[in-house]
Protein backbone atom coordinates (compact mmCIF):
# COMPACT_ATOMS: atom_id res chain seq x y z
CA UNK A 1 0.00 0.00 0.00
CA UNK A 2 1.73 3.45 -0.86
CA UNK A 3 1.97 6.06 1.58
CA UNK A 4 3.86 9.40 1.54
CA UNK A 5 6.67 7.91 3.77
CA UNK A 6 9.90 6.60 2.24
CA UNK A 7 9.00 3.59 -0.27
CA UNK A 8 8.62 -0.22 0.94
CA UNK A 9 12.10 -0.32 -0.22
CA UNK A 10 13.51 2.21 2.76
CA UNK A 11 10.56 0.71 5.45
CA UNK A 12 12.47 -2.68 4.34
CA UNK A 13 15.70 -1.08 4.63
CA UNK A 14 14.24 0.62 8.69
CA UNK A 15 13.14 -2.69 9.65
CA UNK A 16 16.13 -5.27 8.74
CA UNK A 17 18.64 -3.09 8.55
CA UNK A 18 17.44 -1.60 12.07
CA UNK A 19 16.92 2.16 10.84
CA UNK A 20 16.78 4.79 14.15
CA UNK A 21 14.18 6.23 15.81
CA UNK A 22 15.96 9.44 16.68
CA UNK A 23 14.86 10.58 19.96
CA UNK A 24 11.64 8.83 19.94
CA UNK A 25 11.47 8.99 24.07
CA UNK A 26 11.31 12.80 24.20
CA UNK A 27 7.80 14.27 24.61
CA UNK A 28 7.65 18.19 24.79
CA UNK A 29 4.85 20.39 26.66
CA UNK A 30 2.82 22.55 24.26
CA UNK A 31 1.07 25.65 26.49
CA UNK A 32 -2.38 26.13 25.14
CA UNK A 33 -4.29 29.67 26.85
CA UNK A 34 -8.02 29.02 27.72
CA UNK A 35 -10.99 31.31 27.08
CA UNK A 36 -10.48 32.52 30.62
CA UNK A 37 -6.70 33.36 29.46
CA UNK A 38 -4.70 31.40 31.86
CA UNK A 39 -2.27 29.10 31.10
CA UNK A 40 -2.70 26.35 33.24
CA UNK A 41 -4.14 23.91 30.43
CA UNK A 42 -1.41 21.88 28.81
CA UNK A 43 -1.49 19.57 25.91
CA UNK A 44 1.31 16.83 26.57
CA UNK A 45 3.02 16.89 22.95
CA UNK A 46 4.34 13.39 21.68
CA UNK A 47 7.79 13.63 19.99
CA UNK A 48 8.27 11.34 16.60
CA UNK A 49 10.46 11.13 13.81
CA UNK A 50 9.61 10.33 10.20
CA UNK A 51 11.09 6.81 10.72
CA UNK A 52 8.99 6.03 13.99
CA UNK A 53 5.68 7.37 12.79
CA UNK A 54 6.38 4.93 9.52
CA UNK A 55 7.15 2.08 11.70
CA UNK A 56 3.88 1.98 13.68
CA UNK A 57 1.63 2.62 10.81
CA UNK A 58 3.03 0.46 8.60
CA UNK A 59 2.46 -2.23 11.14
CA UNK A 60 -1.22 -1.64 10.64
CA UNK A 61 -1.67 0.40 7.17
CA UNK A 62 -4.00 2.55 9.85
CA UNK A 63 -4.04 5.61 11.88
CA UNK A 64 -3.62 4.85 15.75
CA UNK A 65 -5.34 7.11 18.11
CA UNK A 66 -2.48 8.00 19.39
CA UNK A 67 -1.21 9.77 16.07
CA UNK A 68 -4.61 11.23 15.98
CA UNK A 69 -4.00 14.19 18.49
CA UNK A 70 -1.45 16.68 18.10
CA UNK A 71 2.07 15.86 17.84
CA UNK A 72 5.79 16.52 17.20
CA UNK A 73 8.32 15.80 14.46
CA UNK A 74 11.37 16.42 14.36
CA UNK A 75 13.80 15.79 10.94
CA UNK A 76 15.46 17.63 8.45
CA UNK A 77 13.66 19.99 6.24
CA UNK A 78 13.41 19.89 2.74
CA UNK A 79 11.87 22.56 0.59
CA UNK A 80 9.92 21.53 -3.02
CA UNK A 81 8.22 22.59 -5.72
CA UNK A 82 5.39 20.08 -5.30
CA UNK A 83 3.02 21.91 -3.12
CA UNK A 84 4.17 19.97 0.17
CA UNK A 85 7.94 20.43 1.90
CA UNK A 86 9.43 16.89 3.68
CA UNK A 87 10.55 16.40 6.68
CA UNK A 88 13.17 13.77 6.48
CA UNK A 89 14.76 11.28 9.46
CA UNK A 90 18.12 12.46 10.81
CA UNK A 91 19.47 8.78 11.42
CA UNK A 92 17.92 7.41 7.76
CA UNK A 93 15.97 7.92 4.66
CA UNK A 94 12.50 8.12 6.18
CA UNK A 95 10.56 10.96 5.23
CA UNK A 96 6.85 12.28 5.41
CA UNK A 97 5.03 14.96 3.34
CA UNK A 98 4.32 18.27 5.29
CA UNK A 99 2.52 21.66 4.88
CA UNK A 100 3.86 24.43 5.53
CA UNK A 101 2.03 28.25 5.68
CA UNK A 102 3.48 30.20 3.31
CA UNK A 103 4.02 32.85 5.91
CA UNK A 104 6.57 30.17 7.77
CA UNK A 105 7.54 28.64 4.80
CA UNK A 106 9.40 31.74 3.70
CA UNK A 107 11.60 32.29 6.74
CA UNK A 108 12.63 27.92 6.20
CA UNK A 109 16.07 27.08 5.63
CA UNK A 110 17.11 23.82 3.47
CA UNK A 111 18.71 20.78 5.12
CA UNK A 112 18.13 22.07 8.23
CA UNK A 113 16.44 20.34 11.68
CA UNK A 114 13.01 21.57 12.82
CA UNK A 115 10.75 20.27 15.40
CA UNK A 116 7.14 20.47 13.92
CA UNK A 117 4.09 20.51 15.74
CA UNK A 118 0.89 20.01 14.49
CA UNK A 119 -1.71 17.06 12.96
CA UNK A 120 -1.29 13.62 10.91
CA UNK A 121 -3.60 13.52 8.27
CA UNK A 122 -4.40 10.01 6.13
CA UNK A 123 -5.98 9.65 2.88
CA UNK A 124 -6.60 7.23 -0.12
CA UNK A 125 -5.70 8.52 -3.76
CA UNK A 126 -5.80 5.78 -6.55
CA UNK A 127 -6.55 2.69 -4.11
CA UNK A 128 -3.36 3.79 -1.85
CA UNK A 129 -3.32 5.17 1.45
CA UNK A 130 -0.84 8.79 1.91
CA UNK A 131 -0.32 10.46 5.04
CA UNK A 132 0.44 14.44 5.44
CA UNK A 133 1.70 16.23 8.22
CA UNK A 134 -0.28 19.17 8.73
CA UNK A 135 1.97 22.07 10.21
CA UNK A 136 1.11 24.61 13.07
CA UNK A 137 3.75 25.28 14.83
CA UNK A 138 7.77 24.84 14.40
CA UNK A 139 10.59 25.51 16.25
CA UNK A 140 13.70 27.77 15.01
CA UNK A 141 16.86 26.03 13.43
CA UNK A 142 18.17 23.23 15.95
CA UNK A 143 21.72 22.49 16.53
CA UNK A 144 21.66 18.27 15.84
CA UNK A 145 22.37 16.22 18.75
CA UNK A 146 25.30 14.52 17.90
CA UNK A 147 26.10 12.29 21.60
CA UNK A 148 23.19 10.28 21.16
CA UNK A 149 22.70 10.31 17.59
CA UNK A 150 26.68 8.97 17.28
CA UNK A 151 25.74 6.40 20.06
CA UNK A 152 22.99 5.43 18.29
CA UNK A 153 25.19 5.05 14.79
CA UNK A 154 27.75 2.63 16.91
CA UNK A 155 24.63 0.37 17.49
CA UNK A 156 23.50 0.72 13.93
CA UNK A 157 27.29 -0.55 13.25
CA UNK A 158 27.06 -3.52 16.09
CA UNK A 159 23.43 -4.41 15.15
CA UNK A 160 24.25 -4.78 11.11
CA UNK A 161 26.97 -7.13 12.01
CA UNK A 162 25.28 -9.52 14.63
CA UNK A 163 24.36 -13.07 11.97
CA UNK A 164 22.30 -14.33 14.45
CA UNK A 165 19.12 -15.95 13.03
CA UNK A 166 15.15 -14.52 12.99
CA UNK A 167 13.16 -16.24 15.50
CA UNK A 168 11.07 -17.50 13.06
CA UNK A 169 13.78 -18.80 10.89
CA UNK A 170 15.21 -20.94 14.07
CA UNK A 171 11.69 -21.79 14.82
CA UNK A 172 10.61 -23.44 11.09
CA UNK A 173 13.83 -25.44 10.59
CA UNK A 174 13.13 -26.91 14.19
CA UNK A 175 9.51 -27.92 12.88
CA UNK A 176 11.08 -29.46 9.77
CA UNK A 177 13.69 -31.29 11.76
CA UNK A 178 10.22 -32.29 13.69
CA UNK A 179 12.90 -30.92 17.20
CA UNK A 180 11.08 -29.21 19.63
CA UNK A 181 11.76 -25.21 20.12
CA UNK A 182 13.17 -24.59 23.02
CA UNK A 183 12.49 -21.02 24.34
CA UNK A 184 13.61 -18.60 27.52
CA UNK A 185 11.00 -16.55 28.25
CA UNK A 186 11.78 -13.52 30.30
CA UNK A 187 9.39 -11.70 32.51
CA UNK A 188 9.03 -8.78 35.04
CA UNK A 189 8.56 -9.96 38.08
CA UNK A 190 5.25 -8.77 38.44
CA UNK A 191 3.07 -9.39 35.25
CA UNK A 192 -0.56 -9.93 34.49
CA UNK A 193 0.19 -10.78 30.95
CA UNK A 194 2.42 -14.40 31.47
CA UNK A 195 -1.12 -15.94 31.21
CA UNK A 196 -2.58 -14.26 28.40
CA UNK A 197 0.53 -15.56 26.47
CA UNK A 198 0.22 -18.97 27.53
CA UNK A 199 -3.11 -19.06 27.19
CA UNK A 200 -2.77 -18.32 23.19
CA UNK A 201 0.15 -21.17 22.25
CA UNK A 202 -1.93 -24.07 24.71
CA UNK A 203 -1.80 -26.70 22.12
CA UNK A 204 1.76 -25.99 20.87
CA UNK A 205 3.40 -28.50 23.39
CA UNK A 206 4.45 -30.87 21.07
CA UNK A 207 6.75 -28.60 18.85
CA UNK A 208 7.72 -26.01 21.85
CA UNK A 209 8.98 -26.26 24.92
CA UNK A 210 9.21 -22.67 27.63
CA UNK A 211 11.55 -21.61 30.74
CA UNK A 212 10.59 -18.76 32.23
CA UNK A 213 12.71 -16.02 33.97
CA UNK A 214 11.30 -12.80 35.94
CA UNK A 215 13.69 -9.74 36.82
CA UNK A 216 13.74 -6.67 37.38
CA UNK A 217 13.25 -4.03 34.14
CA UNK A 218 13.89 -1.38 35.93
CA UNK A 219 17.91 -2.01 37.25
CA UNK A 220 19.60 -1.51 33.81
CA UNK A 221 22.78 -3.09 35.25
CA UNK A 222 21.30 -6.26 36.60
CA UNK A 223 18.62 -6.60 33.91
CA UNK A 224 21.69 -6.74 31.27
CA UNK A 225 23.80 -8.98 33.91
CA UNK A 226 20.86 -11.78 33.41
CA UNK A 227 20.32 -11.16 30.11
CA UNK A 228 24.41 -11.64 29.64
CA UNK A 229 23.78 -14.85 31.62
CA UNK A 230 20.84 -16.38 29.38
CA UNK A 231 22.62 -15.82 26.46
CA UNK A 232 24.81 -18.45 27.79
CA UNK A 233 22.23 -20.62 28.24
CA UNK A 234 21.76 -22.36 24.89
CA UNK A 235 17.87 -21.70 24.42
CA UNK A 236 16.89 -21.59 20.64
CA UNK A 237 14.93 -18.27 20.99
CA UNK A 238 14.97 -15.77 24.21
CA UNK A 239 11.61 -13.95 24.25
CA UNK A 240 11.56 -10.36 26.26
CA UNK A 241 8.00 -9.79 27.09
CA UNK A 242 6.21 -7.25 29.06
CA UNK A 243 2.54 -5.12 28.74
CA UNK A 244 2.53 -1.22 27.91
CA UNK A 245 1.96 1.55 29.74
CA UNK A 246 4.88 3.35 32.54
CA UNK A 247 8.54 1.65 31.84
CA UNK A 248 8.45 1.28 27.98
CA UNK A 249 10.97 3.72 27.92
CA UNK A 250 13.55 1.19 29.60
CA UNK A 251 13.79 -0.67 26.06
CA UNK A 252 14.60 2.75 24.81
CA UNK A 253 17.90 3.04 26.93
CA UNK A 254 21.13 2.66 24.66
CA UNK A 255 23.00 0.11 27.34
CA UNK A 256 20.01 -2.30 26.94
CA UNK A 257 19.87 -2.19 23.43
CA UNK A 258 23.76 -2.53 23.45
CA UNK A 259 23.30 -5.99 25.44
CA UNK A 260 20.67 -7.49 23.25
CA UNK A 261 21.96 -6.43 19.74
CA UNK A 262 25.53 -8.18 20.89
CA UNK A 263 23.59 -11.28 21.92
CA UNK A 264 24.13 -14.49 20.02
CA UNK A 265 20.74 -16.28 20.78
CA UNK A 266 18.22 -14.73 18.51
CA UNK A 267 15.54 -12.37 20.51
CA UNK A 268 12.04 -12.08 19.67
CA UNK A 269 10.87 -8.81 21.51
CA UNK A 270 6.92 -8.70 22.55
CA UNK A 271 6.93 -5.75 24.48
CA UNK A 272 4.21 -2.42 24.74
CA UNK A 273 1.33 -2.11 22.36
CA UNK A 274 1.31 -1.67 18.87
CA UNK A 275 1.49 2.42 18.82
CA UNK A 276 4.10 2.27 22.07
CA UNK A 277 7.73 4.27 21.19
CA UNK A 278 10.26 2.02 21.79
CA UNK A 279 13.43 2.47 19.70
CA UNK A 280 14.49 -1.70 20.79
CA UNK A 281 12.58 -2.20 17.95
CA UNK A 282 14.33 -0.52 15.26
CA UNK A 283 17.31 -2.96 16.29
CA UNK A 284 16.11 -6.27 17.18
CA UNK A 285 14.99 -8.49 13.98
CA UNK A 286 11.29 -9.32 15.24
CA UNK A 287 8.94 -7.75 17.43
CA UNK A 288 5.39 -8.60 18.59
CA UNK A 289 3.07 -5.18 20.09
CA UNK A 290 3.06 -7.53 23.36
CA UNK A 291 3.17 -10.75 25.45
CA UNK A 292 -0.71 -11.76 23.66
CA UNK A 293 0.17 -10.85 20.17
CA UNK A 294 3.61 -12.75 20.90
CA UNK A 295 1.64 -15.87 21.91
CA UNK A 296 -0.62 -15.67 18.94
CA UNK A 297 2.60 -15.43 16.98
CA UNK A 298 3.87 -18.53 17.96
CA UNK A 299 0.63 -20.46 17.86
CA UNK A 300 -0.29 -19.06 13.88
CA UNK A 301 3.18 -20.37 12.97
CA UNK A 302 2.33 -23.88 14.21
CA UNK A 303 -0.76 -23.54 12.45
CA UNK A 304 0.76 -22.57 9.33
CA UNK A 305 3.42 -25.13 9.63
CA UNK A 306 1.03 -27.65 9.94
CA UNK A 307 -1.22 -26.52 6.79
CA UNK A 308 2.37 -26.17 5.02
CA UNK A 309 2.86 -29.67 6.19
CA UNK A 310 -0.56 -31.48 5.30
CA UNK A 311 -0.27 -29.79 2.08
CA UNK A 312 3.16 -31.24 1.25
CA UNK A 313 1.93 -34.51 2.47
CA UNK A 314 -1.00 -34.31 0.24
CA UNK A 315 1.19 -32.84 -2.94
CA UNK A 316 3.75 -36.16 -2.34
CA UNK A 317 0.54 -37.78 -2.22
CA UNK A 318 -0.63 -36.59 -5.68
CA UNK A 319 2.93 -36.95 -7.00
CA UNK A 320 3.46 -40.50 -6.19
CA UNK A 321 -0.18 -41.19 -7.38
CA UNK A 322 0.48 -39.15 -10.79
CA UNK A 323 3.72 -41.05 -10.64
CA UNK A 324 1.56 -44.41 -11.28
CA UNK A 325 -0.48 -42.85 -13.85
CA UNK A 326 2.54 -42.03 -16.14
CA UNK A 327 4.30 -45.11 -15.44
CA UNK A 328 0.51 -46.62 -16.53
CA UNK A 329 0.57 -44.86 -19.53
CA UNK A 330 4.32 -45.61 -20.59
CA UNK A 331 3.47 -49.29 -20.07
CA UNK A 332 0.00 -48.76 -22.45
CA UNK A 333 2.23 -46.97 -24.93
CA UNK A 334 4.59 -49.14 -25.28
CA UNK A 335 1.84 -52.09 -25.29
CA UNK A 336 0.11 -50.01 -28.22
CA UNK A 337 3.30 -49.93 -29.90
CA UNK A 338 3.72 -53.54 -29.90
CA UNK A 339 0.39 -53.78 -31.19
CA UNK A 340 0.79 -50.92 -34.09
CA UNK A 341 4.10 -52.48 -34.85
CA UNK A 342 2.34 -56.31 -35.49
CA UNK A 343 -0.65 -54.19 -36.93
CA UNK A 344 1.74 -52.65 -39.39
CA UNK A 345 3.50 -55.82 -39.94
CA UNK A 346 0.40 -57.37 -40.86
CA UNK A 347 -0.78 -54.83 -42.96
CA UNK A 348 2.22 -54.95 -44.78
CA UNK A 349 1.21 -58.82 -45.20
CA UNK A 350 -1.81 -58.67 -46.20
CA UNK A 351 -0.62 -55.57 -48.66
CA UNK A 352 2.02 -58.50 -50.10
CA UNK A 353 -0.83 -60.76 -50.30
CA UNK A 354 -3.61 -58.77 -51.61
CA UNK A 355 -0.80 -57.93 -54.65
CA UNK A 356 -0.62 -61.36 -55.82
CA UNK A 357 -3.79 -62.33 -55.71
CA UNK A 358 -4.17 -59.02 -58.09
CA UNK A 359 -1.46 -60.59 -59.87
CA UNK A 360 -2.99 -64.01 -59.81
CA UNK A 361 -6.16 -62.88 -60.96
CA UNK A 362 -4.58 -60.78 -63.82
CA UNK A 363 -2.63 -64.06 -65.24
CA UNK A 364 -6.02 -66.04 -64.85
CA UNK A 365 -7.42 -63.37 -66.76
CA UNK A 366 -4.80 -63.60 -69.41
CA UNK A 367 -4.86 -67.09 -69.43
CA UNK A 368 -8.58 -67.55 -69.67
CA UNK A 369 -8.20 -65.35 -73.15
CA UNK A 370 -5.53 -67.26 -74.70
CA UNK A 371 -7.73 -70.57 -74.11
CA UNK A 372 -11.25 -68.84 -75.59
CA UNK A 373 -8.84 -67.49 -78.51
CA UNK A 374 -7.72 -71.32 -79.22
CA UNK A 375 -10.84 -72.43 -78.85
CA UNK A 376 -12.15 -70.14 -81.36
CA UNK A 377 -9.56 -71.35 -83.66
CA UNK A 378 -10.30 -74.91 -83.25
CA UNK A 379 -13.91 -74.64 -83.81
CA UNK A 380 -12.81 -72.62 -87.12
CA UNK A 381 -10.95 -75.67 -88.04
CA UNK A 382 -13.37 -78.20 -87.74
CA UNK A 383 -15.78 -76.10 -89.36
CA UNK A 384 -13.80 -75.91 -92.46
CA UNK A 385 -12.58 -79.65 -92.01
CA UNK A 386 -16.06 -80.50 -92.22
CA UNK A 387 -17.52 -78.48 -95.02
CA UNK A 388 -14.25 -80.16 -97.24
CA UNK A 389 -15.48 -83.46 -96.30
CA UNK A 390 -18.85 -82.30 -97.08
CA UNK A 391 -17.37 -80.75 -100.10
CA UNK A 392 -16.26 -83.94 -101.29
CA UNK A 393 -18.87 -86.17 -100.66
CA UNK A 394 -21.04 -84.57 -103.34
CA UNK A 395 -18.17 -84.66 -105.74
Amino acid sequence: MENSFSNENSFNSLINDFGVHYMHNSSNILNQTNDTGTDNNKLIVRQFSPSMLYNIIANDYLLPESLRNVISIKGIYIKTNNGYDILKDIGNDSQIKIIVDNNKRVNLIDNAIYTCIGVLSSFYYKSGLYYKFHVNEISEIEEEQDNRLQQINELLRIASNNNSKRPSEVIWDNLRNQKKTRFLCVFPIRTETKNEFYNHISGCEKVYEFDDRHINFTDVNTFRLKLAEFDRLSFDVIIIMRGGGDGTDFFSNLDIIRIIIEMKTPLLLGVGHQDTNILLRSFVKEWKANPTATGIYLRDLVRNWNDAFELTEKNKELKTENEKHKRDIENYIKKNDGLQKSLTEKTEQNSKVIIELNNAKQRISEFEKREKTKLFVYYVLIAVLILIIIYLLNR
